[in-house]
């Protein structure tokens, strides 16, 4: 969403306050299920230095990274930047949000700069999902799959841990 910021130069402390929303269909891959509008205020510090600033949130679509289920994650945001539009580049250093007439804002890079910062490390669609089977593939949140694969822990894994044991202390030698 382009935000047009040119009434804001011949005056220092001068703020607009928009309505804006994420117009992009997708956001870094994940399908963007809701955008509510939320106020960005804008305001002509001097020269060509503007901050940016408000707070809204963004649904998401993500897949469980146990079961692969669709999961809805809302991912709330708060803008806070100081940004020199000559030099392109916020108070950190940062390329931003600029469009090259100098005279608009691109709110929807503003906002996905800020949901990036907060998406979620692993996502999962209830905290106990037991996954897929790793031989079959079938949902495991449904019931037992029923196919011959071994438990990590079983007899199998114990019998191979006492085999290790006992060549090490027939072999002499120590394991740390």
């Amino acid at each position: 969403m382009r935000i047009d910021i040119s009434a804001l130069f011949p005056f220092e402390e001068k703020e607009l306050i928009c309505p804006v929303s994420y117009k992009g269909g997708r956001l870094k891959g994940h399908r963007v299920a809701e955008a509510p509008e939320f106020l960005l205020r804008i305001t002509h510090l001097k020269d060509r230095m503007f901050q940016f600033s408000g707070e809204g949130s963004i649904t998401l679509s993500f897949s469980c990274d146990r079961c692969l289920k669709e999961v809805l994650h809302k991912i709330p945001f708060s803008i806070d930047r100081k940004a020199d539009i000559t030099a392109r580049t916020d108070e950190d250093g940062e390329e931003v949000f600029f469009f090259p007439d100098d005279q608009s804002v691109d709110a929807d890079l503003l906002i996905e700069d800020e949901v990036l910062l907060n998406l979620p490390v692993r996502i999962l669609c209830r905290e106990d999902c037991k996954g897929l089977c790793p031989v079959c593939g079938a949902d495991l949140n449904k019931g037992p799959c029923g196919c011959s694969r071994r438990e990590p822990g079983g007899a199998l894994q114990e019998a191979l841990i006492k085999a290790l044991k006992d060549s090490d202390l027939a072999s002499g030698t120590t394991s740390v």
